[in-house]
């Protein structure tokens, strides 16, 4: 983290930036300022942004292959966990383009 920037201080700057300058709801502020703050506690605990994503991946694999019974790649859990996210996106009214 550049200037040693505590995670929970990244989450919520995100999230007033979008409230205060962008305006938006604070619902979805709110999950944006989440997310960012996961991503900067994770890259702060791994030692960097890729780091934090093949651990990710690398677990997620390592779960499903138990739950399964089959092992998958951890590029086949990284596509599943986009696929998945997308997917929740789009059932919570969610859209990918503008109509």
């Amino acid at each position: 983290m550049p200037l040693n920037v505590e995670p929970r201080f990244v989450g919520f700057a995100v999230a007033a930036v979008l409230v205060l300058a962008l305006e938006f709801s604070l619902m979805s502020a709110g999950i944006v300022g989440m997310f960012s703050y996961l991503i900067a506690d994770a890259s702060r605990r791994q030692g960097g942004v890729r780091r934090a994503v093949v651990s990710l991946t690398a677990q997620l694999a390592n779960t499903i292959g138990r739950a399964t019974g089959t092992n998958i790649t951890n590029a086949q859990a990284g596509f599943l966990l986009v696929a998945s996210a997308l997917l929740v996106w789009r059932a919570l009214g969610g859209s990918l383009w503008q109509k």
